[in-house]
C-alpha cells in the first residue's frame, strides 16, 4: 500500500543520460537528498550526464539540479585526489569549463596537455 491519500508523497528523481543506451529515471520513495547526491556522484564518476534532479513534495516539483551539481563539485573539491577524466567532464558539462580548470590536473593529464601542445607546435611549424 502507498501513503495515505491525504499525505502527498515526497521523493527525488534523478534523470541520468547514458548516451546511446538511453536514459534512466532513478525514483525511490525511500531516497532522501543525500541518496540523490550519491546518484549524481556515481553518474559523475562514470562519465554520464545528469539531466535533472527533481524534488517532488507537497504536490509540487522543485528543480534541485543546480544545487546538486554545485554540491558534487564542492565534494570533489574537498577530495585531495586529482579529478578523473569523467569527473572533470561532468564539472565542465554541468557547471562550467572554468570551474573544472580550477581543480588540479593529474600528472597524466598534464603530460597529455604537453603532448597536445607539442603536436600543435609541430603542425604550425610544418605549415
Amino acid at each position: 500500500m502507498g501513503a495515505p491519500a491525504n499525505i502527498p508523497p515526497e521523493y527525488f528523481v534523478v534523470m541520468i543520460d547514458y548516451g546511446r543506451p538511453g536514459r534512466e529515471a532513478v525514483v525511490d520513495m525511500n531516497f532522501d537528498w543525500n541518496d540523490a547526491i550519491d546518484r549524481v556522484h556515481e553518474a559523475a564518476g562514470d562519465g554520464h550526464k545528469v539531466l535533472f534532479v527533481h524534488h517532488i513534495h507537497d504536490g509540487t516539483v522543485e528543480d534541485r539540479s543546480e544545487e546538486a551539481f554545485q554540491r558534487v563539485m564542492a565534494d570533489l573539491a574537498d577530495n585531495i585526489d586529482p579529478l578523473s577524466a569523467n569527473q572533470r567532464g561532468f564539472i565542465e558539462e554541468h557547471i562550467s569549463i572554468w570551474s573544472a580548470a580550477s581543480f588540479p590536473s593529474s600528472d597524466a593529464a598534464r603530460q597529455s596537455a604537453r603532448f597536445d601542445h607539442a603536436r600543435d607546435l609541430r603542425k604550425v611549424e610544418a605549415a
